[in-house]
């Protein structure tokens, strides 16, 4: 059969929609936080990456996600009083709320600037902002306009403090430190003694201060800044943020999980232990002894006795960036990265980290069932589990070649795929694996398997080779691009995709689709100039294909839909076991789930007359200390939505009322109830349907 290629450019950012995907680690989330602030020490906020803000009203022991209405990155927060904050960052982003975060409002200013550094209100009213190239802003309407300040540098200005509605202090790049001693009016330039950019400044009082950067620098003033001393310590590290308790106890927080501390004010400083040696982004405390330090992927540290000992406040795992993840039903899954193996036997509820006795960088990994698995990576390195991961053994590769992609048809036959056209096959489970002829030295990032004699690879220049014979002969495929392809997925044995990243002449993230089998590839434009990395599709219609975002299609590839509002950014791999329940991981250890497909629920006011009852899955779930239960009504009725433990005992009644035909919505905050699985369940007339949540605290 002669074959033909087919090129359609297609520009998909037509449609976006708003996926319902929820944090399964690390938690509460798994965004980097830049910015930590408590007015006491139970209530209190942090904020970062992707439009993230999160609330904790008993001392961080349980934190709620805010919904903030955007995407931009959020470089500080700041709450003058239990109600009203404020959050800039990125594209001149300003958000404003005047009850604690339950609900957030944008606000602008007329003057644009790229980055937002630092906020400080001194009330509800008086309240300044510094950004790049110098810039500070003031408002003394509560945000609703913005007034430009002349700070007489262009210096990124990164930190501000003010004491009272007068006196106030921004430093920034350069050593730079300013001071105002009528509300902004006028700026004067201090000697820092430094030329390190700085990245925070904190004053006790109109005398006492510091100010902290790059380098270990830290400087002193006793003062009100006319001079500035350098203090000695023990770090040279970054250092990002720092919160004064009183004139003698201070923390610093920045990078490689540094934190110091001063009980005297800074004649000495030592290193505390943080028990990470990841980037923290900023330290605040609520009180004496209670604080908090904030940073990367999420990560949460908090203190009780003023600093001297920290403990990790936030849930999960944070220093594995994973690969790839593999679930062989709804309960029982995997997923593999940078620093090992984590597992799960409840759908993701609980991940737990399995031990490989090796260093080695996972970068696939495949089950057969809950119990028969494996694992490749860096080095030629291939693990294998016949007990579900409790114990992993090395399988002989015969290559130090990086392997990337792995694939059984069964428990005995499999392929890997990997570096330099490494091409493995074995037939009996992997206690012996051989080498197949490729025909290429290009890399192979995948390698897909439909039956013991059909098979695909994908590999670097626009490479894709199938197999009618087991893997000992490879014909090429005709694609028409050179752009490296990361991930070839099929669902029978004519329709199959492929994703990989922009290239020459090409500058889109690419799609590729066959319809037969591979005789023929159209493409796809995303209009996306980011790469992708995983394609998956759960039948002819319904798929995924992930990078640093997510698109998803309902109609086998023909369109595709940009994912908005997702929890975070940044995808290496996505597995479903149906068209509604999936995962995905990739940067920073996180993993992401979805139970509708990653589809949003629509508004009431969006919506018709509903023509069957439903009970929808809750959201979040698992969840704390809330979470939203929707149901549907085809007619008017008399409804009863109880929650029940494992035992049958219900524990509570959400709804014992007549509603009217549509749809609605109800909230459930347990206040006394346990960690653990509940079961919902709607009844109306002749109509019942239960469902399971999860409660984590």
């Amino acid at each position: 059969m002669k074959k033909t290629l087919t090129i359609i450019a297609l520009f998909l950012l037509i449609t976006t929609t708003n996926a319902q995907w929820f944090w399964q680690n690390p938690l509460p989330q798994g965004n980097r936080l830049n910015s930590v602030d408590f007015v006491n020490e139970n209530l209190g906020w942090a904020a970062g990456n992707n439009g993230t803000v999160i609330k904790t009203t008993n001392g961080g022991s349980n934190w709620t996600i805010q919904q903030t209405g955007t995407t931009n990155l959020f470089l500080d927060i700041q709450f003058p009083d239990t109600n009203n904050g404020w959050a800039v960052g990125y594209d001149n982003k300003i958000i404003h709320t005047s009850d604690g975060g339950n609900s957030w409002s944008s606000q602008s200013t007329t003057i644009s600037d790229n980055h937002l550094n630092s906020v400080f209100f001194v009330d509800q009213s008086t309240g300044w902002i510094t950004g790049r190239g110098g810039r500070i802003l003031k408002t003394t309407n509560g945000g609703n306009d913005w007034s430009d300040q002349i700070s007489g540098t262009s210096d990124d200005l990164t930190s501000l403090h003010f004491i009272g509605h007068d006196t106030g202090w921004v430093a920034g790049w350069n050593g730079q430190i300013l001071k105002t001693t009528n509300g902004g009016t006028n700026w004067s330039s201090q000697n820092s003694s430094v030329t390190d950019d700085l990245h925070s400044v904190c004053f006790v009082n109109s005398r006492i201060g510091w100010a902290v950067g790059n380098f270990g620098t830290i400087v002193k003033t006793t003062n009100g800044g006319t001079n500035w001393s350098y203090q000695s310590n023990p770090s040279s590290e970054h250092l990002r943020s720092i919160a004064a308790v009183d004139t003698n106890n201070v923390c610093i927080a920045g990078w490689s999980g540094t934190i110091l501390k001063t009980t005297n004010g800074g004649t000495n400083w030592t290193l505390q232990s943080s028990g990470t040696f990841y980037e923290l982004w900023a330290v605040d405390f609520g009180s004496q002894n209670k604080g908090f330090a904030v940073g990367f992927s999420g990560l949460i540290l908090s203190t009780t006795d003023g600093g001297n000992v920290w403990t990790q406040n936030s849930g999960g795992f944070v220093n594995m960036p994973l690969n790839d993840v593999f679930f062989v039903n709804s309960n029982y899954g995997w997923a593999v990265g940078y620093n090992g193996i984590l597992h799960t036997s409840n759908g993701g509820s609980v991940w737990v980290n399995q031990t490989v006795r090796s260093t080695t960088d996972l970068y696939s990994v495949y089950f057969v069932d809950v119990d028969k698995g494996w694992t490749v990576g860096d080095s030629g390195k291939i693990w294998h589990t016949t007990n579900g991961g409790n114990s992993w053994t090395n399988q002989n590769s015969g290559t130090t070649n990086r392997l990337n992609s792995i694939q059984f048809i069964n428990a005995n036959k499999g392929w890997i795929a990997g570096a330099s056209g490494s091409l493995l096959h074995t037939s009996d489970g992997g206690t012996n694996w051989q080498n197949q002829s490729s025909g290429t030295n290009n890399f192979i990032w995948s390698v897909f398997f439909l039956d013991e004699n059909t098979g695909y690879f994908s590999a670097d220049g626009g490479l894709i080779k199938k197999t009618t014979d087991g893997g000992l002969n490879w014909s090429q495929q005709p694609t028409g691009f050179s752009n490296d392809l990361y991930s070839i997925f099929f669902v029978d044995a004519n329709n199959g995709w492929a994703v990989g990243p922009g290239g020459m002449g090409f500058p889109f993230s690419l799609i590729l689709k066959t319809t037969n089998g591979g005789s023929n590839w159209t493409s796809h434009s995303t209009g996306l100039m980011s790469p992708l990395y995983a394609v998956f599709f759960t039948d002819l219609n319904n798929g995924w294909a992930v990078g640093h975002e997510m698109l998803k299609s309902t109609d086998g590839g023909a369109t595709w839909v940009l994912q908005t509002n997702l929890p975070t950014l940044g995808y290496e791999s996505i597995h479903f076991v149906d068209q509604n329940t999936g995962w995905a991981v990739g940067f920073n250890s996180n993993i992401i789930k979805t139970t509708n497909g990653g589809t949003t629920f629509i508004s009431e006011t969006e919506l018709s007359t509903p023509e069957t009852f439903m009970l929808y899955q809750n959201y979040p779930n698992p969840f704390n200390p809330s979470t939203k239960i929707k149901y549907q009504l085809p007619v008017s009725g008399y409804v009863s939505l109880k929650v029940f433990d494992v035992l049958g005992k219900e524990v509570a009644t959400l709804v014992d009322d007549t509603k009217e035909v549509g749809y609605h919505e109800v909230e459930f905050t347990p206040n006394n109830l346990s960690n653990g699985v509940y079961f919902y369940r709607l009844q109306s007339g002749d109509f019942t349907l239960t469902k399971k949540l999860i409660l984590i605290k």
